[in-house]
């Protein structure tokens, strides 16, 4: 596995120490959901790269990149979302205790720990994105990914889904968008799809495949979001299997869960 520094390519950076922030004003819209796109990024240490984030893994540098987007409209409901997304971006603690409450404070806050270290022999980064994936009139499905590396055998490496009511600005529950009692058929279909994902055959065990749930049966996991093709669920690295097994991600179609969706549901629309 290739450390942080060297599959994070940050394009433009320039001399070392010197913050280059930015704030995209134009916005989009997904389905009548207006939003801007932040953007941040900085590098502090010894010798950080002159160019494309390229260089000897052993550059004596930290590097920072967050975007994130964060809607327009100043309705309680939006600016809850907000609140969320920034804490979720935002989320660190430094050596002394602090918390970030800027995208700047965040970047200062990383490469004042790295340039604290006693000997650092290599390049730390931390690079977090957070997306709008489907938005509808009901529903807003965010993705957030992370890659961290802070001197590890390898990098630190994560997915999130999160999807929320836009109405009420809180997390939706599958209780409230699939019929009761939908859990045990749920992951009997997600288990079909997870095998097909892995390439597992039905007279193999997911233990002989070299994943663990509990009891041996399968179980969807919590990290799961909302999209225009179906049910996304992912399992993140050391969740059912070693790292080397890397993550998986599966989608539930619509034409899958025909009978499990809620006919006064957020995802009614989908019921054929």
């Amino acid at each position: 596995m290739r450390r942080l520094a060297r599959v994070t390519l940050w394009a433009g950076l320039l001399n070392i120490g010197l913050l280059t922030g930015c704030d995209n004003t134009q916005s989009a819209t997904a389905s009548h959901l207006p939003y801007k796109t932040i953007s941040y990024q900085k590098q502090g240490g010894k010798a950080c790269p002159t160019s494309e984030w390229n260089a000897d893994e052993t550059a004596l540098c930290a590097s920072v990149k967050v975007l994130y987007p964060q809607l327009d409209d100043q309705s309680a409901t939006s600016q809850t979302i907000n609140r969320f997304i920034t804490e979720e971006v935002l989320n660190y603690e430094s050596d002394e205790g602090q918390r970030p409450k800027t995208a700047e404070e965040l970047a200062q806050f990383f490469i004042k720990d790295y340039q604290q270290q006693p000997d650092p022999v290599g390049a730390w980064a931390l690079e977090r994105t957070m997306e709008v994936l489907f938005a509808n009139e009901q529903l807003l499905t965010l993705k957030f990914s992370e890659m961290n590396y802070m001197g590890e055998a390898h990098p630190a490496m994560g997915q999130s889904y999160y999807t929320f009511n836009r109405q009420t600005g809180k997390p939706i529950q599958l209780s409230e968008v699939l019929n009761a009692g939908y859990e045990t058929e749920l992951n009997v279909i997600g288990e079909k799809y997870f095998r097909e994902n892995r390439n597992i055959p039905a007279n193999q065990t997911l233990e002989q495949a070299g994943f663990e749930f509990k009891n041996g049966k399968f179980e969807l996991t919590d990290n799961r979001g909302i999209t225009q093709e179906g049910l996304v669920f992912y399992f993140n690295s050391y969740e059912i299997a070693p790292y080397a097994v890397g993550p998986t991600e599966i989608t539930l179609p619509y034409s899958a869960i025909q009978n499990l969706i809620r006919p006064d549901g957020a995802l009614a629309a989908f019921k054929h």
